[in-house]
């Protein structure tokens, strides 16, 4: 018997299934829809949308203006109001759109105009990597008994 709390994720799939094929027992997985969305709002947090950086920007903004140029170390124990942490990923779209600029080790405000933050290469990636593991999460919600049987028996 073995009991599987949230994060099925991470083992409903091939080749990460816990137990192996000739192995009898009960699978409970202990999860419901609460948890779902629980993790959907931490996935997005992890990986904001346009939205989200917006606040992001706003937060780093306010702390450079605050103190001046901050040590990038800094600003990576950031969190922002909407719940985003700042991450290294978040900050080198902010540096490819030039909002901020980073130079030995400083973080300073950039340019100030309007930017697109869709045509960064660095946001297309990390949407790309949200879609992925937003994908990966609702496949876990939506498998069927028959489908976790069959990842079971297959010995994965």
């Amino acid at each position: 018997m073995v009991f599987w709390d949230g994060g099925a994720e991470k083992v409903l799939q091939p080749g990460k299934f816990p137990l192996k094929g000739d192995q009898p027992g009960r699978l409970y997985l202990l999860y419901g829809r609460e948890d779902l969305l629980a993790r959907r709002d931490t996935l997005r947090r992890q990986y904001p949308d346009v939205a989200g950086l917006r606040v992001c920007y706003g937060t780093i903004r306010n702390r450079l203006r605050e103190q001046g140029p901050c040590q990038e170390a800094q600003l990576l124990q950031l969190t922002a109001p909407n719940g985003c942490r700042i991450s290294q990923a978040v900050l080198d779209i902010f540096y490819e759109l030039h909002l901020f600029t980073r130079e030995a080790g400083l973080v300073s405000l950039g340019d100030t105009g309007h930017k697109n933050m869709q045509e960064s290469k660095g946001f297309q990636a990390l949407q790309a990597e949200y879609d992925a593991r937003f994908q990966a999460l609702n496949r876990s919600w939506r498998l069927q008994p028959a489908e976790i049987a069959a990842l079971w028996a297959a010995g994965r």
